[in-house]
């Protein structure tokens, strides 16, 4: 009987550092999607607001309050305006027809661009190669005509 419970213990000190693994990284994979999706809202708030007219600083400001939860600085939001941006020189208007250039009839406009690019320390970083870090990136582009 005392080889049996023997057993028993020697089975789960081999087991349960594995399901201590798989439960952290469990946890860390929900941790890094909450972040992710929480930036991706708030750069979608942010872009709205540079749409809108709001200068650089106010876009900034209005990303970093729209995260919940995430150690977001101004730093880490990058907002970048071309304008007559070649790459979207037409608009396509969504009736099946030809695209629409852009700059007909005198009209200008400005491409804005909102990057996002902080790091995720993971919690069983240690497991992982490298400094347990990870980079996440998340980029909006809109277009916005200039009045």
């Amino acid at each position: 009987m005392g080889d049996r419970r023997a057993q028993i213990f020697l089975e789960f000190a081999l087991v349960l550092p594995l399901l201590l693994m798989m439960f952290a990284s469990m946890v860390d994979l929900g941790m890094y999607l909450h972040r992710y999706l929480s930036i991706q809202t708030a750069v979608r708030e942010g872009i709205r607001a540079a749409a809108n007219g709001r200068d650089d600083a106010q876009v900034r400001a209005i990303v970093v309050s729209s995260t919940d939860s995430t150690a977001l600085t101004p730093e880490d939001v990058q907002v970048v305006r071309t304008p007559m941006d070649p790459q979207l020189a037409s608009l396509d208007p969504g009736d099946g027809g030809p695209a629409l250039p852009m700059a007909t009839n005198g009209k200008h406009y400005e491409s804005i661009q909102l990057r996002v690019v902080t790091r995720h320390k993971y919690v069983i970083g240690m497991f992982l190669p490298g400094d347990g870090w990870s980079k996440i990136a998340v980029l909006v582009k809109t277009v916005r005509p200039i009045p």
